[in-house]
């Protein structure tokens, strides 16, 4: 399969990620590119995502690198889940800040998978870092395209941010 294809497979994954998903257009979440092993996301921060200390709440965070990391791992058309995620807040996100994030693999054996998650706002600042444990399930994402990825017994190293 080329890079291409593969290319048109994780799109295809995460089309139907984000059509499914009625949390992704509540927050007002873009997917902005897919790839196998890659995702980056956006969002604007909004008046009902900040506490009354004038920040952005974690939830809001958590969820846009959980689902930065979820598309991330599915993008190799297989069916997998968060098993552990470490979060990391870095600085205060206040309204109106758009942010982005990238989820990167770094790691898999077997079934478990590693990517590492960063939040920035706009003008290129980390605000939260993840690290993220998924689990790889049976069966792809969509059912008539190719799975990407298969178990491993030998460690890989993966996908780094640019």
């Amino acid at each position: 399969m080329t890079e291409s294809d593969a290319s048109e497979v994780a799109r295809a994954v995460g089309e139907k990620l984000t059509a499914l998903d009625d949390m992704i257009p509540s927050l007002g979440i873009t997917l902005d590119e897919i790839r196998p092993g890659y995702a980056r996301m956006s969002m604007d921060v909004r008046n009902d995502m900040v506490g009354p200390h004038g920040v952005c709440r974690g939830f809001h965070l958590f969820a846009l690198g959980d689902m930065a990391s979820g598309f991330a791992c599915c993008s190799w058309n297989r069916n997998a889940v968060a098993q552990r995620t470490d979060v990391f807040f870095m600085s205060a996100v206040k309204l109106g800040d758009r942010l982005s994030v990238e989820a990167a693999e770094t790691s898999t054996v077997g079934r478990n998978a590693v990517y590492d998650v960063r939040i920035v706002n706009q003008g290129g600042n980390t605000v939260t870092l993840f690290r993220c444990q998924c689990r790889l399930l049976d069966g792809p994402v969509v059912e008539n395209l190719p799975m990407l990825r298969q178990d491993s017994a030998q460690p890989r190293q993966r996908i780094s941010f640019n």
